[in-house]
C-alpha cells in the first residue's frame, strides 16, 4: 500500500483498525510543524460505532504525534457531522489540547 507524502513516515502516519480479523476503521496523522499535528481520515465502519475503535484509533494516533514531539493536535470536520463534533470534543478533555474548527462543505 503506498500513502501520499502527508500521511507517510517520518512526518505522518496512517493507522487501520482491526476487529475480528476485518478492517474496522482508520486514521491518519498529518504533520504541519514542529509543534502542530492534524489527525486527519478517521472512518469507522458505521455497524462497529459505539464498540470503542474510535476511541482506540483516537488513541493510538494521540500517542503517536505525543511520540514525535508535537504538543498540539488540529482537527476539523463538517458541521454537519454532529457525531464526530462530539467524538472530537470529548477527545479534547482527555487526550492531547485540540483546535477545533468544524467547516461548511
Amino acid at each position: 500500500m503506498s500513502l501520499p507524502d502527508n500521511y507517510a513516515p517520518p512526518s505522518g502516519q496512517f493507522f487501520l483498525a482491526t476487529l475480528d480479523g476485518r478492517p474496522a476503521g482508520c486514521v491518519a496523522l498529518r504533520e504541519i510543524d514542529a509543534t502542530y499535528c492534524e489527525m486527519k481520515c478517521m472512518f469507522i465502519y458505521s455497524e462497529l460505532h459505539g464498540k470503542g475503535v474510535g476511541r482506540a484509533l483516537a488513541g493510538a494516533i494521540v500517542k503517536e504525534a505525543r511520540a514525535v514531539g508535537h504538543a498540539f493536535m488540529r482537527l476539523d470536520t463538517s458541521i454537519h457531522q454532529g457525531e464526530a463534533q462530539g467524538f472530537i470534543k470529548a477527545l479534547a478533555s482527555r487526550l492531547l489540547p485540540l483546535t477545533m474548527s468544524f467547516q461548511k462543505i
